[in-house]
């Protein structure tokens, strides 16, 4: 668990990165007003969450855990290794999606983190910018002025490098709220190339997946009701258990032999290299769940006219084909109408 409520915020640089180039600020500031410091570390970290957990990959070669770890061991480097970090911040930002912003580099003392009081090297990039309204008065006549900035409330993307377990790749909080499928890898993957604890959160997500590709390749396409039926029905099994259990899911949510029998089969292929599908049992983690509930598709779009969301009982829909009109249908069956 994060606790930053006595987190110090002891220094920071800030640099510019877009597609072009790089601008350096001459040195490092220490941000001495209070409130200030209360709105930046908010800023800094309130959009963190504790399950996804990340550590950086290839230590040897990544140049960002050895500017990092440099830091922690020499804090008085902070400008000079923040330097290093933008500049391989602008080698990787080569995809055409991806956005300048400012780039801040900040160290911080008395972060708590599993019980433990631990230094933090925070990396975040700012890419968007709002306009603000800023209320002035001249001899009692009240204005306003349009001001561009950064909106504290949310964070674009940025990463907590906590100074605990380095020879695992330290331990790493990491999120981009800007930027989806490829253009997403560069900051996780490209620039810090971190890899995932796999811990109960990873399980949950791997589970997940596994169960899309299983449904993917066994109810057939044209079955759209049916796929989404089953997607919900496996959702429902691992936000209402504690544990899974591959007999648990064969019996309360595949129901049939065949798909029993499937699933076996399924299974058995992909064991040899998913550690999640070798597992008799395993923890359930509820935030995964949640998170990847977001991502599974529960509506079926009928060209440009309608849109049919399946929340559940196959039994309720039926699909057809009008040989006169020369067009498929669906019939859906229901008591009432809201």
């Amino acid at each position: 668990m994060i606790i930053s409520s006595n987190v110090h915020l002891k220094n920071l640089t800030i640099h510019k990165v877009n597609g072009q180039g790089i601008r350096l600020s001459q040195n490092s500031i220490a941000v001495e007003d209070d409130f200030l410091k209360d709105v930046l570390v908010n800023y800094f970290f309130h959009s963190f969450k504790d399950e996804e957990r990340f550590g950086f990959d290839s230590m040897e070669s990544n140049p960002v855990f050895h500017s990092v770890s440099t830091i922690f061991d020499q804090p008085e480097l902070l400008y000079e290794k923040s330097v290093e970090l933008a500049r391989r911040l602008f080698e990787t930002s080569d995809h055409s999606n991806i956005k300048p912003g400012d780039f801040f580099t900040v160290y911080f003392e008395d972060c708590v983190l599993d019980d433990e009081i631990v230094e933090v090297v925070g990396l975040f990039k700012a890419e968007n910018k709002n306009t603000f309204l800023k209320i002035y008065s001249d001899n009692e006549v009240f204005g306003v002025d349009p001001q561009e900035g950064i909106n504290v409330s949310k964070i674009d993307k940025g990463t907590l490098i906590f100074n605990t377990e380095k020879e695992n790749g330290y331990t790493v909080f990491s999120i981009d709220n800007t930027n989806k499928g490829n253009a997403a890898q560069f900051w996780n993957q490209t620039f810090l190339n971190l890899k995932q604890v796999e811990n109960e959160f990873y399980q949950t997500k791997q589970l997940v997946h596994l169960c899309q590709d299983f449904i993917n390749s066994t109810v057939p396409k044209e079955d759209a009701p049916g796929k989404i039926a089953l997607f919900n029905e496996s959702m429902e099994y691992l936000k209402s258990n504690e544990t899974f259990s591959h007999e648990g899911f064969k019996e309360q949510v595949l129901h049939e032999p065949d798909l029993m029998r499937s699933y076996e089969a399924f299974r058995e292929e992909q064991s040899p290299e998913n550690e999640v599908m070798q597992q008799e049992e395993m923890p359930i983690s509820k935030p995964a769940v949640k998170k990847s509930k977001k991502f599974i598709r529960s509506v079926i779009k009928l060209d440009k006219n309608f849109h049919v969301y399946v929340h559940g009982n196959r039994e309720q829909i039926e699909k057809g084909f009008d040989s006169g009109r020369q067009k498929n249908y669906y019939k859906l069956y229901f008591e009432e109408e809201s």
